[in-house]
C-alpha cells in the first residue's frame, strides 16, 4: 500500500493480512520470573505506556492438551496481573471438556492459532469476561462461534481469519458492544445478513472470501476507517459503503481484485480518504469522482479498463504522492495529472499511449519515478526549454519496451534526472541535444536498441553519469566515445559489432567512488572481433586504471575456427 505506515498503531498490513499491533510503544520485554515454572509454556514482561498494571506474554506451543496447558498455567499469576495468552500448533481434544476458567488468570489477550478446532462448547470459554482481545484465527470453524462470545462482552479486537466461515447472521456478533477491530478474511464467507456487523467498527477485513453483494452491511458503520473487502466477486459498491455524508472518518479503502465496473458514488464524500485501493477490477473510467478528495495519497488502479483520463479527475489531490496506473489502456493524459504537486511515484507502464508529452509533468518537483515502460510510445515532445516555465524534476524515468525511434532533444532541461532507462526501443541514434542539460544523470541505459555509433556521445558532457548499459546494439567503433563521461566507471557494451577501438577512448575518464579512483570496466563480451584486437586492449588497460571484460580465449578459438571453416567453404563453392 506504500502508506499503511501513517497509522502504524491501529494495524500492520502484511501478505494480505491484517495483523493488530498494541495501539502504544513497548518500553520494556523481559522474561518473567515464573518462566521455568511454567515450562514447556515461555512469558515476558511487558509494560505498555497505556497499562499501569503488569502485563505478560504467555506463550505454549506444540502442547499435546489443554490439561497439559492447565498444570503449566494453573495459579502461576496473580490475578491482578494481565495476561496476553497464546496456544498454538497444538492438541486440544480435551478442551471441550475443560474451561479457560480453570487456569486461575486474568485473560486480557487470548490467540487460539493452529489448533484445529471447529466446534467448542461455550462453557469452555468460561472465565473470560475481562478478555479485550481474541483471536481464532487459522482453524476450521464453519460459523461465528457466538455462543462463546457471549462469555467475552468486554472484545474490542476479533479475529476470526482463515478459517472456513460460510455466512454471517446478525446474531454473530450480538451483545459485543464494544468490538472496534473485525477479521474475517480468508474465509468462505458468501452471504452477510443485513445489520450483522456491529455499528461500533473501526477497523474491518471481509477481504479474501466469495462475497458478491454486501447486502448493506456497511452502510450504518459510521465509525469505519479501514475497510478490507478485497478478492471477493463484488461487482458494485454503489449504496454499499457508509452512507454518512460527509465521511470524515474512513481513511483506507481497499478493494482490490473484485469484478468493478465503476468507483461509487459515495467516495465524492469521502473527504478523510488518504489509500483507494482498486487494482484488478473492470473500472473504465474515473468520472471526476475523486476530484475533491483532498487528503488522498495513495490511488492504485493497476489492471483495470481505464482508457482516459479527464483534465478534473485529480482535481484537488495535491496531496497526492503515490499514482498507479499500470496495465489499463490509457492512450491520453489531457493535463490531469498538473493538480499533483506532491507526486513522487507515477506508474503508466503496460498502456496504449503513443505520444507523451513532458508538458503532462509541468510543475511536478518531487517524482521519485515516472514508469511510462511498455506503452506504444513513438514520440516524445514537450521540452523543459523555456526558463519561465514551471520546473519539472523526475529522478528516474522509465522508458524501455516502447516504439522511439529518436529523442529529438526531448529530455534537454529535464532537472534532477539520474536514472534513463531507454531500453528495448528502436533508437538509431543518440545526438548532442539529447543529452544536454542532465547534469545529474548516473545511469544510462540505452541497450537493445538500433544504435550505431556513440560518436555523439563526445560533443554532450554528462559529469555524474556512472553506468552506461549499451549492449545489444549495432556498434562497430570506439573513438572519443567517453570524451564527455569523465565520472564513467562502468560500461556494457556487450554483444554489439565492435571490430576497433581508439587508443583515446577513455582519456579523459576516471572513475571516482567517495573520493577513490576506482576502475573503468567495459565490458565486451559477445564482440568477437575484439579477439583480434588484444594489443590495443593491453595499452588501453595501461591508462586510468581501464578493465576490460571480452570473450574468453575458449570462444576466440573457436569463433577463429569457425571462420576459417566458412572461409575453406567459400573457397571451395569459388572453386
Amino acid at each position: 500500500m506504500g502508506y499503511v505506515g501513517l497509522i502504524l498503531n491501529i494495524c500492520i498490513v502484511l501478505s494480505g493480512q491484517v495483523y493488530m499491533a498494541e495501539s502504544l510503544s513497548l518500553e520494556m520485554s523481559v522474561h518473567c520470573a515464573q518462566r521455568r515454572a511454567i515450562s514447556p509454556c515461555t512469558c515476558q514482561y511487558q509494560q505498555l505506556t497505556n497499562r499501569s498494571t503488569i502485563f505478560i506474554s504467555v506463550t505454549c506451543e506444540r502442547m499435546i492438551s489443554f490439561h497439559q496447558v492447565i498444570t503449566a498455567l494453573q495459579n502461576k499469576f496473580d490475578t491482578n496481573v494481565d495476561i496476553s495468552l497464546k496456544i498454538s500448533h497444538s492438541i486440544l481434544d480435551d478442551l471441550p471438556q475443560l474451561s479457560f476458567q480453570q487456569l486461575g488468570l486474568s485473560i486480557q489477550q487470548l490467540k487460539l492459532h493452529f489448533d484445529n478446532l471447529s466446534d467448542l462448547p461455550e462453557s469452555v470459554f468460561s472465565g473470560l469476561g475481562r478478555t479485550e482481545s481474541f483471536s481464532l484465527a487459522d482453524n476450521a470453524f464453519t460459523v461465528v462461534p457466538q455462543q462463546a462470545l457471549n462469555f467475552m462482552p468486554n472484545i474490542k479486537v476479533l479475529d476470526l481469519s482463515h478459517g472456513h466461515i460460510l455466512n454471517v447472521t446478525t446474531a454473530d456478533f450480538h451483545g459485543l458492544n464494544f468490538v472496534h477491530t473485525l477479521l474475517i478474511n480468508n474465509n468462505n464467507v458468501s452471504l452477510l445478513e443485513m445489520y450483522c456487523l456491529p455499528s461500533t467498527l473501526v477497523k474491518l477485513h471481509i477481504g479474501m472470501n466469495e462475497i458478491k453483494d454486501l447486502n448493506g452491511t456497511l452502510r450504518e458503520l459510521t465509525y469505519l476507517q479501514w475497510l478490507y473487502v478485497k478478492w471477493n466477486q463484488l461487482v458494485n459498491l454503489d449504496g454499499e459503503l457508509p452512507q454518512a455524508n460527509p465521511n470524515t472518518k474512513m481513511l483506507l479503502l481497499d478493494a482490490a481484485y473484485n469484478l468493478i465496473t465503476k468507483l461509487p458514488q459515495e467516495l465524492k464524500f469521502y473527504r478523510a480518504l488518504e489509500v483507494l485501493s482498486m487494482e484488478f477490477n473492470h473500472i473504465t473510467t474515473l468520472d471526476r469522482i475523486l476530484s475533491r478528495s483532498k487528503q488522498l495519497k495513495v490511488l492504485n488502479f493497476t489492471h483495470n479498463k481505464i482508457s482516459i483520463l479527464n483534465e478534473n479527475d485529480f482535481a484537488d489531490l495535491e496531496y497526492l504522492e503515490d499514482l498507479y496506473l499500470g496495465y489499463n489502456n490509457i492512450v491520453t493524459l489531457n493535463n490531469s495529472l498538473l493538480p499533483l504537486i506532491s507526486l513522487r511515484i507515477l506508474n503508466l507502464s503496460y498502456n496504449q499511449i503513443q505520444e507523451f508529452s513532458l508538458q503532462q509533468l509541468r510543475g511536478l518537483t518531487k517524482l521519485q519515478l515516472v514508469d511510462l515502460s511498455h506503452n506504444k510510445i513513438n514520440k516524445l515532445s514537450g521540452r523543459m526549454q523555456n526558463s519561465v516555465q514551471l520546473v519539472t524534476r523526475i529522478d528516474e524515468l522509465w522508458l524501455q519496451f516502447n516504439d522511439l525511434q529518436a529523442l529529438n532533444g526531448s529530455l534537454m532541461g529535464l532537472t534532477g534526472l539520474r536514472t534513463l532507462n531507454l531500453s528495448h526501443n528502436i533508437i538509431e541514434r543518440i545526438s548532442p541535444d539529447d543529452l544536454i542539460g542532465l547534469d545529474d544523470l548516473e545511469i544510462l541505459d540505452i541497450s537493445h536498441n538500433h544504435i550505431i555509433t556513440l560518436e555523439e556521445t563526445s560533443k554532450a558532457v554528462l559529469p555524474k553519469l556512472e553506468e552506461l548499459k549499451a549492449s545489444y546494439n549495432l556498434l562497430s567503433h570506439l573513438e572519443k566515445d567517453f570524451h564527455g563521461l569523465p565520472r564513467l566507471c562502468w560500461a556494457d557494451l556487450s554483444y554489439n559489432r565492435i571490430e576497433s577501438i581508439s587508443i583515446a577512448l577513455g582519456k579523459y575518464t576516471q572513475c571516482i567512488v567517495h573520493s577513490v579512483h576506482k576502475p573503468l570496466r567495459i565490458y565486451l563480451q559477445g564482440n568477437m572481433e575484439v579477439c583480434r584486437l588484444s594489443d590495443v586492449i593491453t595499452n588501453l588497460q595501461a591508462q586510468n586504471n581501464t578493465e576490460f571484460y571480452t570473450p574468453s580465449n575458449e570462444e576466440c578459438t573457436a569463433n577463429l575456427a569457425k571462420q576459417s571453416q566458412i572461409a575453406v567453404l567459400s573457397s571451395a563453392n569459388i572453386a
